[in-house]
């Protein structure tokens, strides 16, 4: 069984950061991941950690698939709108400055079900709200997967 923590208080802040929207189904996220990379590199830009996404939604699409926004921080400034690949954003700057998260160790659906269950839990508990798509971060420490769940916060509005 995995272990899952949680966390509030997180933030999400990183330099040039570049960003592209992928439709995908189920299991293709390793693909948009590589061809984020190649793109990139190709356009003549240096990875300086790992991709990393966002997804509007939890749960896939009545049509099978997933729409997800796929990040790469790199280590250049801009090269201009000709380097650039279509359809890629390009953020010096990235920030969400108030989250809530759970990561997450293993890589069991059941694991990150019970992760976004307690992420939930975690924002009705405080009587909070998303305010941005659900960002999936991993990373892999001693031959351990981990996967921070993070959702950007704001206080609940009043439904009345």
């Amino acid at each position: 069984m995995a272990e899952i923590t949680y966390g509030m208080n997180q933030s999400l802040m990183m330099s040039n950061v570049l960003s592209v929207n992928y439709n995908i189904v189920g299991d293709e996220i390793a693909v948009a991941f590589q061809d984020m990379v190649q793109t990139a590199v190709a356009a003549g830009y240096t990875p300086k950690s790992n991709p990393f996404y966002s997804c509007p939604h939890i749960g896939e699409l009545e049509d099978g698939t997933y729409n997800i926004t796929v990040y790469l921080p790199v280590h250049e400034d801009y090269l201009g709108k000709e380097e650039i690949m279509e359809g890629t954003a390009y953020n010096s700057y990235f920030l969400v400055p108030r989250m809530a998260g759970v990561r997450v160790t293993g890589e069991e659906d059941v694991d990150f079900d019970k992760g976004i269950y307690l992420l939930t839990k975690l924002l009705l508990d405080n009587d909070l709200e998303e305010s941005t798509p659900v960002f999936y971060i991993s990373s892999k420490i001693n031959d351990v997967l981990y996967t921070d769940i993070m959702v950007g916060i704001r206080d609940k509005r009043d439904q009345g």
